[in-house]
């Protein structure tokens, strides 16, 4: 399934989710995307939920050297499963 990311001022937008919107912000919106975030806890080493809570997405992956657009595309998977 592809959804189409695509950059506007500097940061990369899905549908729904946003780069520039805050791990807090996804959560709280689309409680399903606290999953993604968890199995992403392995490939940063810690808990992204405990420790970059407040962070932009996009500055987030740059900490833990993540791939933003296949982030993205699966946090926007589970946001669109909510509907």
């Amino acid at each position: 399934m592809s959804y189409g990311s695509k950059t506007v001022s500097g940061h990369v937008t899905g549908t729904i989710i946003s780069s520039k919107m805050t791990v807090l912000d996804t959560v709280a919106n689309w409680k399903e995307t606290q999953a993604i975030f968890k199995r992403y806890d392995a490939l940063a080493g810690e808990c992204i939920c405990c420790n970059a809570l407040f962070e932009p997405i996009q500055d987030m992956v740059k900490k833990y050297d993540l791939d933003l657009m296949t982030l993205l595309a699966e946090l926007e998977a589970a946001a669109i499963q909510k509907t």
